[in-house]
C-alpha cells in the first residue's frame, strides 16, 4: 500500500475512534446544545490523542502487530527530501 494512504489511515481512525468515544461519554451529560457541541469537541481531541499516543507507545514497545488498531499495521516511511 502506498505510505501516503497508509499515513490517513493512521490518522483518521484514532480521529473516528475519539469522537465515538467523546460522543457516547457527552451524551448522558445534561448541557445546552451548544456546551455539549463545544464537550463532544474537547473530548474527541483529548480521547484522539490518548488513543494513538497508547497505539504508538504499544507499537514500538510492547509488538508492531497493535500498528492494526491503527487501521494499518505498517507505519509509512518518508524519504528525505533534497
Amino acid at each position: 500500500m502506498n505510505d501516503f494512504i497508509a499515513s490517513l489511515i493512521r490518522s483518521y481512525v484514532p480521529l473516528i475512534v475519539g469522537t465515538v468515544a467523546a460522543f457516547f461519554t457527552a451524551r448522558n451529560i445534561n448541557l445546552d446544545e451548544h456546551a455539549l457541541a463545544g464537550l463532544t469537541a474537547a473530548l474527541s481531541g483529548l480521547f484522539y490523542a490518548l488513543y494513538y499516543g497508547v497505539v504508538r507507545l504499544f507499537e514500538k514497545y510492547v509488538s508492531p502487530k497493535f500498528g492494526w488498531f491503527l487501521g494499518y499495521a505498517k507505519a509509512p516511511t518518508y524519504k528525505a527530501e533534497q
